[in-house]
């Protein structure tokens, strides 16, 4: 896919943006266990608190990088028992608020954090197939489970769809075929829908995306480059109007961070420089700057971040 972005480069294509959004992991516990989840970089973090230093951080955040969004992540956020209080606090801080989830949560939880502010929520769903549902999970489920759990998701879009900015999220693995399927469930129901590799096998997940792309008869439009970030994405157009993205990761490193790290050296960096993530460990509000390893510089407490030389380098880019 990195032949069709510089194509697109050569074009003149290509918009480039800056980070804008801050992640903020609250919490572990997740109703799934999805094989390819990064958990942001770690399984074992503690629940965020909604204090006046989470407040305070927020505010750092906004005034030292011009950050406009807080998106809330876990594990699965929804059922973080204070997330409509989280996303009051953001609102009342002037952030647009975004969530991802897996659509698992009751109904009423969902419209709760919609009255409490909600912008956007971003739902994972990556196949409509029950029986393959259930083999992304580790240990994996049956197919009753996966029926199960697909019914509530599309439940949930068909009663949220229009209610509140609705974007579906989809990673994309060893086959494209999970893709295919749900283009036409997408398109019938005018809902935005981004196309995702897994991190941990990047060739394999690109291939799947180009042949994804080839079936449905999709072509590139332009692309977007996140200054401040290795997130990146091209923008897909089929011959009647139905248009997704593609979101892809380029290589980003912030050198206080990645200068002399192994995997970045020797290979198995996937994810590179992402952006912060927020997160709670050892009673302690942290940055953490890479999801592959931890400890500093690659997780930073807030006292020590933004003084740190990651923090100096990403205020130049942005």
């Amino acid at each position: 896919m990195y032949d069709v972005f510089e194509e697109l480069l050569s074009q003149g294509k290509v918009e480039t943006t800056r980070l804008n959004s801050l992640r903020v992991k609250l919490h572990v516990p997740c109703q799934w266990t999805c094989n390819f989840c990064h958990m942001e970089g770690n399984p074992s973090s503690q629940p965020i608190r909604n204090d006046k230093q989470f407040s305070d951080v927020l505010v750092r955040f906004r005034d030292r990088f011009g950050f406009t969004e807080v998106h809330f992540t876990g594990g699965e956020p929804s059922i973080h028992p204070e997330i409509t209080q989280f996303i009051v606090k953001a609102k009342s801080l002037g952030f647009t608020v975004k969530m991802t989830t897996n659509g698992q949560a009751k109904h009423s939880r969902y419209f709760e954090c919609i009255w409490s502010g909600l912008d956007e929520l971003n739902m994972s769903v990556h196949t409509l197939d029950p029986a393959e549902l259930g083999k992304i999970m580790s240990p994996p489920k049956d197919a009753a489970w996966g029926k199960k759990a697909l019914e509530k998701q599309i439940n949930l879009i068909e009663t949220l769809n229009g209610k509140v900015r609705l974007k579906i999220n989809t990673c994309i693995g060893e086959t494209e075929q999970p893709a295919i399927a749900l283009a036409d469930f997408v398109r019938h129901r005018d809902i935005s829908w981004r196309l995702m590799n897994v991190l941990e096998i990047p060739e394999i997940s690109y291939a799947s995306l180009a042949r994804a792309c080839q079936t449905l008869g999709a072509t590139p439009t332009r692309a977007s480059v996140i200054r401040g970030s290795s997130s990146c994405s091209i923008d897909m157009r089929c011959e009647d109007g139905f248009a997704f993205k593609l979101k892809l990761i380029q290589p980003h490193f912030l050198e206080g961070m990645c200068a002399n790290c192994e995997l970045r050296i020797y290979g198995g960096c996937y994810e590179f420089a992402y952006g912060p993530r927020l997160e709670m460990e050892r009673g302690m509000l942290m940055v953490r700057n890479c999801v592959h390893r931890d400890g500093p510089p690659f997780s930073l407490p807030i006292h020590a971040y933004f003084s740190h030389p990651i923090a100096q380098e990403l205020s130049k880019e942005l």
